[in-house]
C-alpha cells in the first residue's frame, strides 16, 4: 500500500514539474515579445492554456484522490497540501501574466510613446524630484 503511495507522489512531482516547465514556456514567449521579437508565437501562450488547465484538473484530482483514499498525515499531508496551493498559483502565473504582458505589449504598438529629450526630459524629472 505504502509502495502505491510513494508512486502516487512521484507521479504529483512529475506533473507539478512539467506544469512549472509550460509557465516557464508561456512567460518565455510572452517577454520574447514584450522586447520586440516579431518572430515570438505569441498564439502558442492560448494553445497552453488548455493543456495547462487539463494539467491543473488532473493534479486537483490526484490530489483529492490521495487525500480521501490515503488519509495523509505528517509530511505527506503537507506535500499534498502545497501541490494544491502550488497549481492555483501556476495557473495564475503561467496564464495571467503572459496575457497581461502581451496586453501591455498590444497597447504599447497602438499607441507609440514619443520619447522625450533635451529640455523636455529635465523639465518632466524636475517634477518628480
Amino acid at each position: 500500500m505504502r509502495t502505491r503511495f510513494d508512486e502516487q507522489l512521484r507521479q504529483l512531482n512529475v506533473e507539478l514539474i512539467r506544469m512549472g516547465s509550460l509557465c516557464e514556456e508561456a512567460i518565455s514567449i510572452a517577454a520574447k515579445f514584450l522586447e520586440g521579437d516579431k518572430k515570438a508565437p505569441v498564439d502558442k501562450v492560448f494553445a497552453l492554456e488548455h493543456e495547462m488547465d487539463q494539467l491543473e484538473h488532473d493534479i486537483e484530482t490526484r490530489c483529492m484522490r490521495m487525500l480521501l483514499q490515503q488519509q495523509p498525515v505528517a509530511r505527506d499531508l503537507r506535500i499534498i497540501s502545497a501541490a494544491l496551493k502550488m497549481i492555483s498559483d501556476m495557473e495564475r502565473i503561467g496564464l495571467g501574466q503572459p496575457i497581461h504582458i502581451q496586453s501591455a505589449r498590444y497597447r504599447q504598438l497602438s499607441c507609440p510613446c514619443r520619447i522625450l529629450t533635451g529640455p523636455h526630459q529635465q523639465r518632466l524629472r524636475g517634477n518628480f524630484e
